[in-house]
């Protein structure tokens, strides 16, 4: 193919803003403390600050940071483990779960708008694709 093509294709892709709406909801809900609310909504017990940077490929202090802004909406509690009381844990609170509920919305619907004009099978290329290109595949 065209080198000329893909590159218009691509910078057409980079300028969409429907394209650039979809990317920063995904940068916000998955590189921020979303992804810890998710995190936490999916686990049956609280976790610890450890457990979460872990999980999120980030240091245990940019975790801190992290939890500590989460805490300060009001999105996650702190609180001391009965099993080891020296060691924090986290968990989700009523506000955090509404919160969760509601960017989850938000980001169907932003997914949604973008993907509408496509087939399934121009979906399930849609994800190989990209797949791909980022190298999960």
């Amino acid at each position: 193919m065209d080198r000329e093509l893909i590159e218009r294709a691509l910078s057409d892709l980079a300028g969409s803003r429907k394209v650039a709406s979809v990317a920063a909801l995904l940068v916000k809900t998955y590189k921020g403390g979303f992804r810890v609310l998710d995190m936490l909504a999916g686990s049956a017990d609280p976790l610890t600050p450890s457990q979460l940077a872990l999980s999120c490929g980030v240091s245990t202090a940019r975790m801190t940071v992290v939890i500590n802004n989460l805490c300060l909406k009001g999105y996650v509690r702190k609180h001391r483990r009965r099993s080891d009381r020296r060691s924090l844990a986290v968990s989700l609170t009523t506000r955090g779960k509404e919160a969760l509920s509601e960017r989850r919305k938000a980001l169907e619907r932003a997914i949604d708008d973008l993907t509408s004009g496509l087939s399934e099978n121009e979906l399930e290329a849609l994800v190989g694709l990209v797949s791909k290109l980022v190298g999960r595949e």
